[in-house]
This record gives C-alpha cells, structure tokens and sequence, in this order.
C-alpha cells in the first residue's frame, strides 16, 4: 500500500516520512546546509542565553564537540561549563 497522505523522503535509501520540499528533516538540511532550521534548538538556545544573563563572568561553550587526549571523541553536549576543577554538562 502506498501512502499518499505522507509519502516517503525522495533519497533513495531513506524510509522516513517527508516534511520538508520532498525530503525529510534530516536529508533536508543535509543537501541543504544553508537553509537555516526554524525551530530546531530553539530551547537549547533560550537556556544558554538565562545561563549566560545569570552568570556572566563564567565562560560557557555551546554545542562544540570536546576535545581531549582521545581523537575519538564525538561528544556535542549542549552546554558545557568549565569551572577549575569540574565541568558542568547540560543536555536537554
């Protein structure tokens, strides 16, 4: 049966549903990385901006991938603050 109502993303190998111009969310802003997201990390935005009004001397890094001795490491917490000996993750 074929859905006519919400059909298939036009990438070949993707099974998601399509909500963007043909594609779904992801193929989307993959092929078109320029085309700004409307509501996506909305939240992660409007609590990095109450943390940093809060507290502004603390230096707070938003969605960057860490680093450390370990070239492996893919991690992007949303927020992430550095304190001298401890450092504070925030994830939604």
């Amino acid at each position: 049966m074929i859905n006519v109502v919400r059909p298939k993303c036009s990438i070949l190998f993707c099974d998601k549903q399509q909500q963007i111009e043909n594609y779904c969310n992801a193929c989307f802003y993959n092929i078109f990385p320029t085309k700004k997201p409307k509501r996506i990390k909305v939240k992660e935005e409007e609590v990095s901006n109450f943390i940093k009004s809060s507290f502004p001397e603390i230096n707070i890094i938003n969605d960057q991938q860490l680093t450390g001795d370990i070239g492996c490491i893919k991690a992007r917490p949303d927020i992430l603050i550095h304190l001298n000996k401890h450092s504070i993750i925030i994830e939604r």
